[in-house]
């Protein structure tokens, strides 16, 4: 009826949404005649299924005609599509929540896998979100100035654009970690990754930035001996052997209630999937807020494959946190390993090539940081090496790194004032609430 309405809603329509089978077939008939640039009319749609040899299935060239003459009109293509759109999502819904009481009837099933599966299939039901329309250049541009505004207000009252670090050099060069970014920590072990991850995550929590944290290595009381070395000086082998004097008690107690009014939340699930970690983190977003979500680290979480392919495992985790980032439009910040080849070299500064069971990181990273250190280790000067910026320029920036406390801070005298962080202006992740 108007061919040109095919483009309002093929970027959300599929076969697989019509209830009615051989309405799917017409569809995927109009987009194979689409994709040779052949015109769609009552002609060219017929031969098409005629050369499927689903034409006499669907009732023949009179059905055809009967669905023209029952569309009222081909105005509100969108808004039918929309309908049919609406339609689908419900029935796969229902669909998994048969699937789930499956699941939940199988006793003799170990409750962990039924819980994954069940997030699995929800997650795969509701994984084509109803379609986000696309918009003219002018409104992007609109956005971009608006951005840009923000930028040079924060600027002004001395804010970075994105969540503080707390590490002053790294957020001029990064101006901060940016929504929707995947950033990368990579580095040898013994390197201090974890401890950079805990180190920005409390600088930003301070800030006001409210903080997710999804361990693989440690438990959260592990995690909290950490947060409290870093507060109070007081080593986590003084708290693990409970080598404590009367002052340390004091400064211990006092921390203890300080830290716990901080926007962070943890969860150290042993194993994760993908499916399960953006499970939490919506959970976290949509419940107390979320500003940043910290993964230590990927190569601890288990990819749900049933395959023993790494590289392609970590690809898929991978591609998993860029998603997650871009769904929930915070920065997610994640520590990778490297190979051990790296051990082998003469000069072990790391390359993006070292990076352990995947290139996927190199290339799904918005930003990619190395920490390394010369063979000297009993210095507690590490660089933070910026070797992939997407959006930004790249460049080394040394750091200082207290091994007994498990902290990195300023090496220069010129620590970051870690004024008030405020996403209120720009804390909206549609994709996330929707």
């Amino acid at each position: 009826m108007n061919p040109p309405a095919f483009y309002e809603v093929a970027p959300f329509l599929r076969a697989d949404d019509f209830f009615i089978v051989r309405h799917g077939w017409v569809w995927e008939a109009i987009v194979r005649l689409r994709e040779r640039n052949e015109e769609i009319d009552y002609v060219t749609l017929i031969e098409e299924l005629r050369q499927q040899n689903r034409l006499e299935e669907i009732g023949g060239a009179a059905y055809i005609t009967y669905l023209i003459n029952h569309t009222p009109s081909s105005i509100y293509t969108e808004t039918y599509g929309r309908i049919v759109e609406r339609a689908a999502l419900r029935r796969r819904l229902l669909n998994a929540a048969s699937a789930i009481a499956q699941l939940a009837h199988e006793e003799s099933a170990d409750i962990y896998e039924v819980i994954d599966r069940s997030e699995a299939a929800l997650f795969a039901a509701t994984e084509r979100s109803l379609g986000r329309p696309d918009s003219p250049l002018s409104t992007a541009l609109a956005e971009a100035w608006q951005l840009l505004d923000r930028s040079v207000e924060l600027q002004q009252e001395g804010r970075t654009v994105g969540v503080p670090t707390g590490l002053a050099d790294v957020d001029r060069l990064l101006g901060g970690l940016q929504k929707s970014d995947l950033v990368i920590i990579a580095g040898r072990p013994g390197m201090g990754k974890t401890s950079l991850l805990l180190t920005i995550a409390l600088n930003a929590a301070r800030a006001g930035a409210h903080v997710g944290i999804w361990s693989g290595e440690m438990s959260r009381a592990q995690l909290a001996q950490r947060l409290l070395a870093m507060d109070t000086r007081i080593s986590t082998r003084q708290q693990r052997d409970g080598d404590f004097d009367e002052r340390d008690w004091a400064l211990y107690t006092e921390a203890q209630a300080r830290l716990a009014k901080l926007p962070i939340r943890i969860d150290d699930t042993p194993g994760i999937t993908p499916t399960a970690l953006r499970m939490v983190a919506r959970r976290w977003f949509q419940e107390h807020r979320l500003d940043l979500l910290v993964v230590d680290y990927l190569g601890l979480m288990d990819s749900g494959l049933k395959i023993e392919n790494k590289t392609v495992q970590m690809t898929q985790i991978s591609l998993m946190a860029k998603r997650l980032a871009r769904e929930l439009n915070v920065p997610v910040l994640a520590a990778a390993q490297l190979n051990r080849e790296i051990e082998k070299r003469a000069n072990k500064k790391p390359l993006m090539s070292d990076l352990r069971d995947s290139g996927s990181l190199e290339q799904d990273a918005d930003v990619l940081a190395f920490l390394y250190q010369e063979s000297d280790t009993a210095s507690n000067q590490v660089d933070v090496v910026i070797a992939k910026h997407r959006n930004g320029e790249l460049g080394t920036i040394p750091v200082f790194f207290n091994r007994e406390l498990t902290q990195f801070a300023n090496l220069r005298k010129n620590p970051v004032d870690l004024k008030p962080f405020n996403m209120a202006s720009s804390f909206a992740a549609t994709s996330a609430k929707d």
